[in-house]
């Protein structure tokens, strides 16, 4: 497919195409979405191993290809045949529409598509409109930024909860503070009050 637009070219959406889902009857707890990719796939593997399929939450994996999410519930179905239960969702990261549907039938979406400049703006939209908890993975601060400006008050009157620079990228920053307040305790003996 064609990149997506970066985020700054997209336009806001405010206002809901379908009507809303209230939080607790919407059919998932969470969706893995880019579940197709190297990332997605394992944290769908994770969940398979962790979580089963209706035992302690539902879940459903995520993406723009049928055929794609077919092979990786066939993967996940040698881990636990349990899975052939497992429903797919199909949402285009550049279809605001479809989405907007997939939010609306989960309380969170766990996103692995990057890079989040091009493929993750509609997709928090989405979220912080229909009160769908996010988390991504990126390691984009500048788009995180961005996101935090466009669509913090929609996510605050909403619910959404939206959380970003929740995996690998984030750790090197991290570590890096640590080691810098560990270095100052140990050097000089001094607390880092910020950073």
């Amino acid at each position: 497919a064609p990149p997506s637009k970066a985020s700054d070219d997209l336009p806001v959406y405010t206002k809901a195409t379908m009507p809303l889902n209230p939080r607790d009857a919407r059919k998932y707890d969470a969706i893995v979405y880019g579940a197709t990719g190297f990332t997605g796939r394992l944290l769908a593997m994770h969940f398979t191993r962790t979580y089963g399929l209706g035992k302690s939450l539902t879940w459903a994996i995520g993406g723009r290809s049928q055929s794609k999410l077919q092979a990786i519930k066939n993967e996940l179905m040698t881990i636990d045949p349990a899975m052939k239960n497992l429903d797919l969702v199909i949402a285009d990261s550049a279809n605001f529409d479809q989405l907007s549907e997939m939010c609306n039938q989960t309380r969170v979406v766990m996103s692995t598509v990057g890079p989040y400049v091009l493929y993750g703006t509609l997709l928090v939209n989405a979220c912080a409109l229909y009160g769908t908890d996010y988390a991504d993975i990126t390691g984009e601060v500048d788009w995180w930024r961005e996101n935090t400006r466009k669509f913090q008050n929609m996510a605050v009157s909403t619910g959404a909860r939206i959380m970003s620079l929740c995996g690998h990228d984030s750790i090197p920053w991290d570590l890096t503070t640590f080691m810098v307040h560990d270095r100052l305790m140990t050097k000089h003996g001094e607390r880092l009050e910020s950073i």
